[in-house]
């Protein structure tokens, strides 16, 4: 049995890393994470490629005078390694190259070969830092199809036989899949597309499936979801492999970073408020309403749904809510980062009808989201798909009511609230349906109307504990337990 010190040496991979190279829920999941176990005494590092948008001289990143030389079948590659540690003591290391990593952003379009190379490049430098490191990694965790290469590699390593991994999915949804002709001038490629477990027929290979069977344990980022993805038809064609992994699929839920999320600090916001004392929430409402140029009353609720305009968070069932929705007495502000698969013309129009209650705004920045949360008495997530979900999170931290679909995270989340308002956490209702969504906020605006119990529900919500502290001790045991095995899963 292998025997293991107190501290273990944990090697992140990653593609993006909040707030360096991207700043999506998975860039945050990363950085969050690593800080919560490096708080707990582990040694972690996070490799992430050091992408255009990465500013090396401004992040005080030191670059290795040793370059890193890799090969991806028979091809060659020179990379530079550079070193930074956050304030929280996570070390940093990105991998640079001239061609790959230098020229690129993690949101940039890019054809298959040149995704499949940049996480190939990734991944290769992850196993070869692994094996020169001393102190050794005990773990090698990977999120998502970006970094599941190195489990697999690392696996066919007779240098890191004692090395374990785990692989986090993220977004199931986002699997890496190629088709053998827009990788035929690869090298790298060559060698899993003929040992592929996928379907040879078919000449595809799938890095995230690469990684689900290469992976010591892979962790999926709820209960609830972990459930969900085995279920025939509901595990976007990977069900069956991951219904194979049995016990070894795990579901963990996410946290938020507490001291990022924080109403109480936060420089965003006209004014800082806590649940010990909300004036700085109305003042952030009504700045929110100046602002949007809506009828600036503290006494009317204010609902915001802050989501990406698609199917998976449900932004065509608040278009077909919304005009049930604005017969009750309620603002309701819509906030789009972009524009989505879900056409949202519909409740622009409903906009000149509903002047002085609705506001459709794309394009939504995370300064302007926080001062939505900030105003906002709920946050609608109708969401079909949720895999883990951290808004609902901030949302509570900064006093808005989620009003949920329950589905994935976000059913292991949110508790619905009862009648009297002494238990739950927020408005839960069960099928993806407009009319389901309609009744649910029209309850939580009843309760709201209640004022003197809905503000305690606000300020109890708001000391709920969403940090990562317990869930970092969830993947310590996880760690633990694989570190003190023999041999792999």
């Amino acid at each position: 049995m292998r025997v293991w010190c107190d501290a273990m040496q944990i090697l992140f991979v990653a593609s993006e890393l909040a707030p360096h190279s991207a700043s999506g829920e998975t860039a945050q999941v990363v950085a969050a994470l690593a800080k919560a176990l490096r708080a707990l005494g582990h040694g972690v590092t996070v490799l992430s490629p050091l992408y255009r948008n990465v500013d090396a001289a401004g992040r005080s990143l030191a670059r290795r005078l040793t370059n890193l030389r890799l090969k991806l079948g028979e091809a060659e590659y020179t990379c530079e390694l550079y070193d930074g540690r956050t304030a929280g003591g996570v070390d940093l290391l990105f991998v640079g190259h001239a061609e790959w990593f230098a020229t690129h952003e993690p949101t940039a379009p890019e054809t298959p070969a040149q995704a499949f190379t940049r996480t190939a490049l990734l991944c290769r430098s992850a196993v070869a830092i692994a094996r020169d490191r001393q102190p050794a990694f005990d773990i090698l965790h990977a999120h998502g199809w970006g970094g599941a290469l190195s489990t697999v590699w690392s696996k066919r390593d007779d240098e890191l036989s004692r090395l374990r991994s785990v692989l986090s999915l993220h977004d199931i949804k986002q699997q890496g899949l190629f088709k053998q002709q827009q990788l035929v001038d690869i090298e790298a490629a060559r060698e899993l597309l003929d040992e592929a477990s996928t379907d040879h027929q078919r000449q595809e290979v799938n890095l995230l499936e690469e990684g689900i069977l290469a992976a010591d344990r892979v962790v999926a980022g709820s209960a609830t979801h972990a459930r969900q993805i085995v279920v025939p038809g509901c595990g976007q064609g990977l069900e069956g492999r991951l219904a194979a992994r049995g016990s070894d699929l795990v579901g963990i839920v996410h946290g938020i970073d507490v001291s990022v999320w924080n109403p109480v600090i936060d420089a965003h916001l006209p004014a800082r408020f806590g649940p010990t004392d909300l004036t700085g929430k109305t003042r952030c409402k009504l700045t929110f309403q100046r602002t949007l140029e809506l009828p600036v009353e503290a006494q009317l609720p204010l609902a915001v749904f802050a989501s990406e305009a698609s199917r998976d968070k449900g932004a065509d069932l608040l278009i077909d809510a919304a005009p049930s929705i604005l017969q009750n007495n309620v603002q309701l502000c819509v906030l789009c980062p972009g524009h989505g698969s879900v056409d949202l013309s519909p409740l622009e129009a409903l906009q000149e009808r509903f002047g002085d209650r609705l506001r459709v705004v794309a394009g939504v920045r995370e300064a302007q989201l926080r001062q939505a949360l900030a105003a906002s008495d709920f946050l609608l997530l109708p969401a079909r798909y949720e895999p883990y979900g951290l808004m609902q999170m901030h949302a509570q931290r900064y006093g808005s009511l989620p009003i949920v679909r329950a589905t994935g995270g976000l059913a292991d989340t949110i508790v619905d609230c009862n009648s009297k308002l002494e238990t739950g956490n927020g408005f839960v209702f069960d099928e993806a349906d407009a009319e389901e969504l309609v009744a649910a906020t029209r309850r939580a605006l009843a309760c709201f109307a209640r004022r003197h119990e809905f503000e305690n529900l606000r300020c109890r919500v708001m000391r709920l504990d969403n940090s990562w502290e317990r869930r970092a001790r969830t993947y310590e045991s996880l760690y633990r337990g694989l570190t003190a095995s023999p041999s792999t899963a």
